[in-house]
């Protein structure tokens, strides 16, 4: 049996300590949850968290790559653009809670990220081994300086780069592996003497269509970044299998791209959500992007000249990658496009960054020693250069988890949700055993529309501000309705042209809908009391 080196065992304690420190804040509330309550394992933004939730159980339920919209009254057509979520909720056919399954699937996506970092790290240094478990250091750990920098949707702080959602780490995974098999299927013959070419050309042209489905926009970058290494790097000598490499990832990529943005053309309230995307401009100085790539920042002009020293396709495809993406991000293009410009960030255009800065350190270890300290050995400098980036980066990766647990801790609302009692779970279970597809219109002060999906199968009058359509008229609606403010038949009609069915309420709300002729209340307990409706 081969023993695992040093670096690698090294390497894994890394990926292990990050992984851990990336779901403790679940952890946290999973030890604080009570015996007479359900844990839902909130791990980020809880109105997103339940959303994506919604469709795990739409695959345990039946669904394989099309989902409905949960979260609106319309009777909209199904959509594909969530099938990874649907594709894991086949793992809730087995009996696992589909929290569970959410949980683990970060657990699990993010040890697989580190892995072919881990194989990437072993390609561009492969005689570095010291370097090397520099850049994965970086690569898993490097964030923004504390208190500075950091931005929404940004993948500099390390946290944000792991994050509580599954199809962005799945992201991740895949464009990597694009990445890696487009390097391989350009490099000499003799590097695949282990694995068939077409096997090769194969995964290539299937796992950059699938890429492309997941995300299209980081795709395109890819696709771009793979034209310019064929323009610089082309060997006549290896001129069609080169060509033949950059059509099995561009063609599938961008009929991928197409079946994407048409699926969201195609779909009005992924329009909706699309248009409010493009309402999200983070306007980030280039001083605000230097301070959120924090410390390494000093590191990485250092390590430019060694990069390029010794160019591999792959240290030149993940190089591109890395500039057109910054590049991006600050150019017009996202908003010409109708994008958020965060979305041409992605942590696998970011792995470059840490690199650069991991060649960098022997390089200013170098300078000290000539310039400082001449009788010190360059690696004591280099050792002084990581405690001075721990020093700075371990505050900084304390500040994230405490970010991500406040809310759990202290918020009300979002306590409720990440804890729900055992009456409440009853009043869902009544609407689950009514197996007819009305909606469920719920309680203002409840604050419970959210998970109703998950819990009832029935799709909630509100509950998801962008996938919601008209979300503020429809609240409107709903707190003139809970307040009394409705006649008997203007009631009546909101409930018929909603195709709501079902009326989940506090105690507190009871005497108002007592007016109401047309509710017959079948459930009641301490906590919530469910109607059903029959409208005249």
């Amino acid at each position: 049996m081969k023993k695992i080196s040093r670096d690698t065992r090294f390497s894994i304690f890394i990926g292990a300590t990050l992984i851990i420190a990336n779901s403790w804040h679940m952890l946290k509330e999973w030890r604080a949850n009570g015996p007479d309550e359900v844990f839902t394992g909130i791990s980020h933004y809880f109105i997103d968290y339940f959303f994506y939730i919604s469709h795990i159980v739409q695959g345990a339920n039946g669904a394989w790559i099309y989902t409905r919209h949960m979260f609106t009254n319309e009777p909209l057509p199904p959509t594909w653009i969530y099938w990874p979520y649907t594709i894991l909720g086949k793992f809730s056919t087995l009996g696992v809670d589909p929290f569970v399954v959410y949980n683990v699937s970060i657990v699990v996506f993010a040890a697989i990220l580190f892995i072919l970092w881990w194989r990437i790290l072993g390609t561009v240094l492969p005689e570095k081994p010291f370097v090397r478990i520099c850049a994965f250091l970086f690569i898993s750990s490097a964030s923004n300086f504390p208190g500075l920098g950091d931005f929404w949707f940004s993948p500099t702080p390390a946290l944000n780069r792991l994050g509580g959602v599954p199809h962005q780490l799945f992201q991740s995974i895949l464009l990597l592996l694009v990445i890696i098999l487009f390097s391989e299927s350009v490099a000499p013959k003799h590097r695949h003497a282990r694995f068939p070419r077409t096997a090769l050309y194969i995964l290539l042209a299937l796992i950059s269509f699938v890429a492309a489905t997941a995300s299209p926009i980081q795709m395109l970058l890819v696709v771009t970044a793979a034209s310019i290494y064929l323009i610089i790097s082309l060997r006549s000598d290896a001129l069609l299998p080169q060509l033949f490499s950059a059509t099995l990832l561009s063609l599938p990529a961008l009929l991928g791209a197409y079946l994407t943005n048409t699926e969201f053309a195609r779909q009005q309230i992924l329009v909706v959500a699309k248009l409010w995307e493009s309402n999200q401009h983070v306007s980030v100085s280039l001083w605000q992007f230097i301070l959120a790539v924090g410390p390494i920042s000093l590191f990485i002009p250092f390590g430019i000249r060694p990069y390029v020293h010794k160019l591999s396709p792959l240290r030149i495809l993940l190089g591109i990658f890395s500039v057109l993406s910054i590049a991006a991000f600050f150019s017009p293009l996202p908003k010409l496009l109708g994008t958020a410009p965060v979305r041409w960030l992605s942590p696998a255009s970011y792995g470059a960054l840490p690199i650069l800065a991991a060649l960098g350190l022997p390089e200013i270890a170098r300078f000290i020693r000539h310039a400082v300290f001449r009788k010190t050995p360059s690696l004591h400098a280099t050792y002084l250069l990581l405690v001075f980036y721990l020093l700075v980066t371990i505050p900084s990766l304390m500040e994230q988890i405490q970010t991500r647990s406040a809310p759990l801790e202290t918020d009300r609302v979002i306590r409720s949700l990440n804890h729900i009692s055992f009456p409440m779970i009853d009043a869902f279970i009544v609407m689950q055993n009514n197996t007819d597809d009305r909606v469920v219109l719920t309680d203002p002060a409840l604050l419970i529309d959210t998970v109703i999906p998950i819990f009832t199968g029935h799709r909630s009058f509100t509950g998801q501000p962008v996938h919601t359509l008209f979300p503020q008229t429809k609240e409107q609606l709903r707190q003139r309705f809970f307040a009394g403010d409705m006649t008997e038949i203007e009631a009546n009609q909101f409930i018929i042209d909603h195709d709501i069915g079902y009326i989940l309420v506090s105690r507190s709300v009871t005497r108002i809908l007592h007016a109401y002729t047309f509710m017959t209340r079948v459930f009641q307990n301490d906590v919530a009391h469910v109607y059903v409706i029959q409208p005249k």
